[in-house]
């Protein structure tokens, strides 16, 4: 995430926009990266948080067939949650096309 945004920066929230508790937490786990090089804002460290949230939350829920309740394909709603996901770090990423059924 840090490459990537070295490489091509992407909006992120600054601190003051962050959630007072969310805030602390986040400093205390910056504050245990000491192999990073360089001022790792805390708003990166929310978006990758974000996005590493969404994809282990949906691959989790599809490993473990969890998503067996409502889909009977996953690939769909994965694709979408990358399309959703992929602006918030300044990337594109196709929305899926709706698959005849």
């Amino acid at each position: 995430m840090l490459e990537l945004y070295r490489k091509q920066p992407f909006p992120v929230p600054r601190d003051d926009e962050i959630d007072p508790g969310l805030r602390g937490q986040l400093e205390h786990y910056r504050d245990g990266l000491t192999h990073l090089e360089g001022d790792l804002s805390l708003g990166l460290l929310l978006v990758f948080l974000r996005c590493w949230v969404r994809l282990y939350g949906i691959v989790s829920l599809e490993v473990f067939g969890q998503l067996s309740f409502a889909l009977d394909d996953g690939k769909p709603m994965f694709e979408l949650m990358l399309s959703e996901m992929a602006p918030l770090v300044g990337l594109e990423y196709p929305r899926p096309a709706p698959r005849a059924r």
